[in-house]
């Protein structure tokens, strides 16, 4: 037997990459899915026509589609409600529409992992890409992120990621019923929906597994790409900290800690890009020292602590 599942996209200005998302859905051996694409109100989202694409090209594995658009833009968390509040599947798989599925068995073999294990949460790897999907950059998360994903109950693992995020959205799905437990996506967090959302979970005590797979292609670049983080960003990040970690964590000075940890480097990272792309040279040495000298002078204590994590690792990349 196979539980209907739905697949959400949600989109903001994504013409240019929506429809090899939705070839990547309609691609899916799994022959039980519900597919909704929620636009949150583009100016350029053309619905009919990805209406008639899909209609086109379904192979008989999507028992059913919807494409809506929001009557006001409302941000990641709103948009993704919008959908939820037409969702039937008993899992629910998030592939946002700059993203595709790594292949075309990824839903089946999810759901079976679901089926196998009786999870409510089950996260997995991202192939992180180029802005192509040409090339595969990275793989994510980190060995030592899957160490504490896997080894940790709900509660370490709360604490482990008080300071920053280790379960993306792009390659974790979930039961609607542990949606339900939660009430959705957290709307004061317009810009990030999978932290507040997964810190909620496990402070409900709901294991999150981790599955040795690699799910989704994720293009680079993202909302929560280090060049794209801005003031408002850090401000709802603030917020969540303060909100849903804090107050809950067993240890406040050293979630305080990671917290400044990440947020330090977050803004390194960021103006490390921004002065590099200003800088751009041939040379790429030259590129990348100018860069490191400017970022350094910008941010100095980060500079130092940076300095001496790289003589603790064999001067390893920032």
């Amino acid at each position: 037997m196979n539980p209907l599942i739905t697949v959400v996209t949600p989109s903001y200005n994504n013409a240019a990459t929506i429809f090899n998302t939705i070839d990547s859905v309609l691609a899916q051996s799994y022959p039980s899915i519900q597919y909704i694409i929620s636009d949150d109100h583009s100016e350029n989202f053309c619905r009919s026509e990805i209406e008639n694409y899909i209609a086109n090209n379904n192979r008989g594995n999507l028992v059913e589609f919807l494409v809506l658009q929001t009557d006001k833009n409302c941000g990641i968390s709103g948009n993704l409600n919008y959908a939820l509040s037409h969702a039937t599947g008993h899992y629910i798989f998030n592939l946002a529409a700059d993203d595709t599925f790594y292949c075309d068995t990824i839903i089946e073999e999810w759901v079976q992992e679901f089926e196998k294990s009786g999870a409510q949460v089950i996260t997995a790897l991202r192939a992180v890409c180029d802005k192509d999907l040409e090339n595969v950059l990275y793989i994510a998360p980190s060995a030592k992120e899957i160490e504490i994903i896997k080894s940790s109950t709900p509660s370490e693992l709360f604490e482990a990621m008080s300071g920053h995020n280790m379960i993306f959205g792009c390659c974790t799905a979930r039961t609607r019923q542990s949606y339900e437990l939660i009430d959705g996506y957290d709307e004061q967090y317009p810009q990030i929906e999978d932290y507040p959302s997964n810190m909620k979970l496990l402070r409900n005590n709901v294991p999150i597994l981790f599955w040795d797979r690699i799910v989704v292609n994720y293009r680079i670049g993202g909302i929560s790409s280090s060049e794209r983080i801005n003031n408002a960003y850090l401000e709802v990040s603030d917020k969540i900290f303060n909100n849903e970690i804090l107050p809950y964590s067993n240890n406040k000075k050293n979630a305080k800690k990671q917290y400044k940890l990440w947020r330090n480097n977050t803004i390194w990272l960021r103006d490390k890009q921004l002065i590099s792309s200003r800088h751009k040279d041939n040379n790429t040495k030259l590129n990348k020292t100018v860069s490191l000298l400017a970022t350094g002078a910008k941010h100095p204590l980060t500079a130092f602590r940076k300095l001496i994590e790289r003589s603790k690792n064999g001067h390893k990349k920032d």
